[in-house]
C-alpha cells in the first residue's frame, strides 16, 4: 500500500512538472535565460524528485543490492519497478523534455560562441584567492615571476566527482607541470568560504580562486548540462547510492553560489595571457586528459614561437568552422554543450 501512494506521488510529481515546464518552454517569446534560472537553478529542480524516488524507493521495503537496476545517468530509465508501466511513461516523458530543452539551450548558447585567444580580453575579472582570502587580477596569476605558462582549470562545483577525481590526478603529476614551468590554478564559480572548505576536503595543494560573480565563466562561455544532471537516470542513481548510505558527490560543500549545472573545462595560457589551448567539456562528465594537458604545454624551446602555435590553433578552428565540426577540444569556436 505504502508503496502504491509513493508511486503514485511521484508520477503525479513528475506529470505536474512536465506540463508546467512543457507550456512554458513552448511559447514563441520564451526567455531562455530566465526559464533555467527560475525552473533549474532557484528551485533546484534536480533536487526535488530525489525525496519522492528515495520514498517510493523505501515503501517498497528493504532490497539487496542484488535487486537494484543498475543504470547510468544519461541512459533511458530502467524504472525501479520493472512492472510499473505508468512510471517508465511519466519518466521516458519527463526525459525527452529535457533533452528538447538541452537542446533548444545549446543552439541558442553556440550562436553566441567567439574565439579566445587572449584573456587579457577579459578585462576586470574578480577573483578571489581562497587561501589568502584576497581579490587578485588575472594579470597578477599569470605573471611571469610565477611561471612561463598557467593552466586554470574550472571545476563544476565543490563537490563534483569527476572534477574531484580529476584534480586528484594533476596533483598526482604536479612536478611533471613544474617541470614544464607551468602553474595550475583551480577555479571555481562559487564562494571563497566554500572554496576554502572543498581545498581542505580534497587535499588540494595548488592555489584555488573563487569566481564568486562568474565572470571569468562567464567570458570564457562555458555553459550548463541540463539533460545529464535531471534525467531519471541520475534521480534513480542518487537515490540507490542514499539508500546505502552512499552519495554521488565526493568532496560535496554546501555553497550558496556554485551550480550542480554548471559546466569546466581548462586553457593553458603563456605570462601574456595568450590562449595556447582550450578544453570545455561537453558534459558533467567529461574532463580532459592529463597527459593530453601536459602534452599542449609548448617545450621551452618553442616558448618563443607561441604566437606560431596560436596561429596554428586559428588554423584548425577555421577548418573546424569549414567542416562544420564541434570540438570540445581547442581553442574551439563551438562547442556541443549549453
Amino acid at each position: 500500500m505504502k508503496s502504491a501512494i509513493a508511486l503514485s506521488r511521484l508520477c503525479n510529481m513528475l506529470t505536474d512538472y512536465e506540463e508546467i515546464l512543457s507550456n512554458e518552454f513552448a511559447k514563441e517569446d520564451i526567455d531562455l535565460e530566465d526559464f533555467y534560472k527560475r525552473h533549474f537553478v532557484k528551485n533546484q529542480l534536480s533536487e526535488v524528485f530525489l525525496p519522492l524516488y528515495l520514498d517510493y524507493y523505501k515503501a517498497k521495503g528493504e532490497t539487496s543490492e542484488a535487486e537494484f537496476v543498475e543504470t547510468d545517468a544519461g541512459n533511458e530509465s530502467n524504472g525501479f519497478d520493472k512492472n510499473s508501466e505508468d512510471l517508465r511513461y511519466c519518466e521516458q516523458k519527463w526525459d525527452d523534455l529535457m533533452m528538447k530543452i538541452q537542446e533548444k539551450m545549446t543552439s541558442a548558447w553556440n550562436a553566441n560562441e567567439k574565439t579566445y585567444t587572449n584573456i587579457m580580453n577579459a578585462g576586470n575579472i574578480g577573483l578571489i584567492d581562497c587561501e589568502k582570502q584576497k581579490k587578485v587580477t588575472l594579470k597578477n596569476v599569470i605573471a611571469a615571476k610565477f611561471a612561463r605558462y598557467t593552466l586554470f582549470v574550472f571545476i563544476r562545483f565543490f563537490g563534483c566527482p569527476v572534477c574531484f577525481d580529476h584534480v586528484q590526478s594533476l596533483v598526482e603529476r604536479a612536478k611533471e607541470f613544474d617541470a614544464k614551468m607551468t602553474n595550475v590554478v583551480i577555479v571555481c564559480k562559487g564562494s571563497k568560504e566554500g572554496g576554502v572548505k572543498w581545498k581542505q576536503l580534497a587535499g588540494v595543494t595548488f592555489p584555488l580562486l573563487a569566481d564568486e560573480d562568474g565572470d571569468f565563466v562567464r567570458y570564457l562561455h562555458f555553459g550548463v548540462d541540463i539533460y545529464n544532471l535531471c534525467c531519471t537516470g541520475l534521480f534513480q542513481k542518487r537515490a540507490q547510492l542514499q539508500v546505502t548510505g552512499d552519495t554521488v558527490f565526493k568532496g560535496l560543500v554546501e555553497d550558496k553560489i556554485h551550480s550542480i549545472y554548471q559546466m569546466g573545462g581548462a586553457i593553458i595560457v603563456d605570462c601574456k595571457g595568450q590562449v595556447v589551448y582550450f578544453f570545455k567539456s561537453k558534459d558533467a562528465y567529461e574532463r580532459p586528459p592529463v597527459a593530453e594537458l601536459l602534452s599542449s604545454i609548448p617545450s621551452p624551446a618553442a616558448d618563443s614561437a607561441c604566437s606560431s602555435a596560436l596561429i596554428d590553433v586559428k588554423k584548425k578552428m577555421t577548418a573546424w568552422s569549414n567542416d562544420g565540426v564541434a570540438s570540445s577540444c581547442s581553442v574551439c569556436g563551438g562547442c556541443n554543450i549549453m
